[in-house]
């Protein structure tokens, strides 16, 4: 089975990384813009209204059991926008991280609450928990959208919002905080354009 190892100061593995690739789906307002991983319908603007009020599981990795409340070693790579850490770590991982890292800086704290919603009665309309896998049934999961996610993305987004300031915050601090190490790769365009033409020479300058 491969793995990639994760190593201590000493140099010893101490961790084996399983590998997801584009696992979750992107997810927003209107469903409708087309992305690599596939893109779902959320009404949730804020990125823990995503993360809590988004029909379909935070993780869809197939070595999702690997995660554990106080470690996820997955290496994930994808097509995601910023902040799609959000949707595939596990919910006890990142209930831990906001109670270390947001919550403790909150009097009356609300969105520790909506957290709870993840692993218990996600939906309180119709008494249902979080789906564990993608509803696969187009007309299954724009009821869960208008039925359970709507009401609750409101909720979630109007708490975070108060709490943040106003809607026009900056995220990258809540985004930077989070306990995900991340690698970006851009392409380079001009070896690939390069490699497609059979003679190289007539290529402008």
């Amino acid at each position: 089975e491969s793995y990639y190892p994760i190593r201590n100061d000493a140099g010893y593995i101490v961790t084996r990384a399983q590998f997801c690739n584009s696992g979750s789906a992107n997810f927003l307002p209107n469903g409708a813009e087309k992305t690599f991983e596939s893109t779902r319908q959320c009404s949730a603007t804020t990125p823990i209204g995503q993360a809590i009020a988004c029909p379909g599981d935070l993780n869809q990795c197939e070595k999702s059991s690997v995660c554990k409340s106080d470690s996820c070693p997955i290496v994930y790579v994808g097509h995601n926008k910023l902040g799609s850490e959000l949707h595939w770590l596990p919910s006890e991982y990142l209930t831990k991280w906001w109670s270390e890292t947001w919550s403790n800086e909150i009097a009356n704290d609300p969105i520790k609450s909506h957290f709870k919603l993840l692993s218990g009665i996600w939906c309180q309309n119709e008494q249902v928990t979080r789906p564990k896998k993608r509803p696969l049934n187009g007309k299954i999961y724009k009821s869960l959208v208008d039925k359970c996610s709507v009401p609750l993305a409101n909720h979630v987004d109007e708490d975070v919002i108060k709490m943040f300031g106003n809607e026009e915050v900056n995220w990258s601090k809540l985004y930077a905080s989070l306990p995900v190490l991340r690698v970006i790769v851009v392409r380079e365009p001009f070896s690939w354009l390069v490699s497609k033409c059979e003679n190289s020479s007539n290529l402008p300058l």
